[in-house]
């Protein structure tokens, strides 16, 4: 045994130790590799490092060692192996000299890519012969290198990514990691901002406001007839004598003199038109000013404009009447439609679409000896070869009348009867259809509207008040003993004949909400983001959920209540305009 030990050369070690040797030799690090592809990605790959001087050294010793392995000759049928050793045969690389080299240095690359590192790891460690021995455990360590590599390359992930290197980091992995490290922050936060913005909401919805401070105040002339409007953000003032528009600050922006005995006005998007009922002329304007005026041969019964400045009007003729179009500079388009009252009817209301291209018009007519009403439907696009572009006409109000047609949009309008009103959709152009019917418990005494709501105000039952008034008689028979209380009952008998139902429905007719008017009222209509219904001393404003924001006795005698924003309005009256702020 020791003259082996003795015998054996000094580039020559046992299989185990050379093992141990060549594990300690490698050298196993984790680079950061650009991708070629399309997306700035990174690939992390591991290289083995063997020095080049030892490796070099241990083939200079084995190539003078006399006991080291034998070169062989070269042969066509593949590598020879050395005698045999302990491990079994080392396979040795083939050059085409034949002679036997070991091989040099291997700074080689391998990605973490399961079946495929290994292949690549024994591609680039061996010659690709079938390696066994010595080989075979070198390659083995290695893969268990590549094991602690694994972990090595966790831990750079987490220097690189974690720690902050931005420039290494993709976008899921700094999202997943901003989440992991600020999820519960990012959670605490939203459920902190919806919980402010949800109190901030339910609070401005459910605030009622008790006083105000007046912020201006202008003169009005209230000489003969005039009337103020809401106009987008404006106020228009129109009389007998003129037009004028007023910003919120009240001062007067422009203004248009004409003359008129009764002045009307209709209001659509940026566009209003004020004409003359019973007379000849109209004055189409915007926010800016008059854009427009025209003069029709006969008689205005009613007029309506659209968002685009379009406006039909009705002229009365002694037989017949006839429906003009203006565009909104005034001129006349050249479409007329003539209808005979002993036909048709008599028109009592016409709507036109925001676009200008359906009319629907409201006419009575005589039938068997009884009044009848009907709704027609016309379009000026798809109904040019229909007979006076009639797309559609309903006679089911037998006993009543519809005094007010409007138009929501361009596919939704309403008739509005008696006790009722009727939703119609006109989603197919050629065939209009009745949507939905709302009736009614009492009759409609007030209809206001907007571009998506309608309004009632239903009269107060009769009968109700009537046996209200009964109980209160009897019961004031039973307590006359005292004055008080007998006023007392005269004021709850009151207040029972004052309460009055408001209804709102959206555009489609389902019910917005119900709420009780419990003073006698004058006027109601939408304004602003609300509703305002007033009479010559009390003001009552309701926002679009029901919740009366505001009512109380004004010091002023009302003609007219505007509302702009939640906290303010514009009251006129006592020959001038008034903004009060609400608080």
């Amino acid at each position: 045994m020791d003259e082996m030990n003795k015998n054996m050369e000094p580039g020559t070690t046992d299989s185990n130790q050379s093992e141990k040797e060549t594990e300690s030799q490698v050298e196993v690090k984790i680079w950061k590799k650009p991708d070629t592809g399309r997306k700035k990605r990174y690939v992390y790959e591991v290289v083995a490092e063997e020095p080049e001087e030892k490796s070099g050294e241990a083939v200079r010793q084995n190539g003078d060692s006399g006991s080291g392995p034998e070169t062989v000759p070269h042969q066509e049928n593949g590598p020879e192996t050395v005698p045999h050793q302990e491990n079994g045969p080392e396979t040795v690389p083939r050059q085409e000299s034949g002679s036997v080299v070991m091989p040099e240095n291997r700074n080689k690359e391998g990605r973490f890519s399961g079946k495929r590192s290994e292949r690549q790891q024994a591609k680039r460690t061996g010659t690709g012969r079938s390696d066994s021995g010595s080989k075979n455990k070198k390659k083995e360590n290695l893969l268990e290198k590549d094991n602690i590599s694994k972990k090595a390359r966790q831990e750079f992930w987490k220097q690189q990514v974690v720690e902050g290197n931005p420039d290494h980091r993709s976008f899921m992995g700094r999202l997943h990691q901003g989440l992991r490290r600020y999820g519960r922050r990012i959670v605490a936060i939203v459920l902190v901002v919806s919980l402010v913005f949800g109190v901030s909401w339910y609070y401005n919805r459910n605030r009622k406001f008790h006083s105000y401070d007046v912020e201006w105040q202008v003169s009005a002339s209230d000489n003969g007839y005039s009337e103020y409007r809401t106009f987008n953000d404006v106020i228009l003032h129109y009389s007998q004598d003129g037009v004028s528009c007023i910003n919120q600050n009240g001062e007067v922006m422009w203004n248009q003199t004409f003359n008129m005995d009764v002045p009307g006005i209709a209001v659509a998007g940026g566009y209003a038109v004020i004409y003359d009922i019973k007379g000849t002329s109209l004055y189409i304007c915007d926010r800016n000013g008059c854009t427009g005026s025209a003069e029709t041969k006969k008689n205005i019964l009613k007029a309506d404009i659209s968002e685009n400045g379009v406006t039909a009007v009705i002229l009365d003729d002694k037989n017949s009447n006839y429906i003009n179009y203006f565009r909104k500079d005034g001129s006349r388009i050249d479409l007329e439609i003539k209808t005979l009252i002993s036909g048709d009817g008599y028109p009592l209301d016409i709507a036109i679409s925001p676009d200008g291209t359906q009319l629907i018009t409201s006419y009575v007519y005589e039938e068997g000896g009884n009044m009848r009403n009907q709704v027609v439907f016309r379009n000026f696009e798809v109904g040019k070869n229909n007979a006076d572009r009639v797309v559609g006409g309903f006679r089911q109000y037998e006993d009543t009348l519809v005094p007010e047609v409007i138009f929501f949009d361009n596919q939704n309008s309403a008739a509005i009867t008696e006790k009722s009103i009727d939703f119609y959709s006109t989603r197919n152009a050629m065939s209009p259809e009745l949507a939905k019917t709302q009736e009614m418990d009492s009759r409609i005494k007030t209809v206001f509207y907007s571009d998506e709501y309608v309004g009632v105000i239903l009269e107060g039952d009769e009968k109700a008040e009537k046996q209200e008034e009964t109980g209160a008689e009897a019961e004031t028979q039973k307590v006359e003993a005292t004055a008080d209380e007998g006023s007392a009952q005269e004021e709850t008998k009151q207040a029972v004949q004052t309460e009055y139902t408001m209804l709102v429905f959206d555009k489609t007719g389902s019910q917005t909400f119900k709420q009780t008017i419990d003073f006698e009222y004058s006027f109601a209509d939408f304004s602003g983001d609300g509703i305002v219904v007033y009479n010559n001393s009390e003001c009552a404003v309701y926002n679009m959920t029901g919740v009366c924001k505001y009512q109380a006795q004004l010091d002023v005698n009302i003609d007219g209540v505007m509302r702009f924003s939640e906290n303010s309005l514009v009251i006129r009256g006592n020959g001038a305009l008034q903004k009060l702020t609400l608080k």
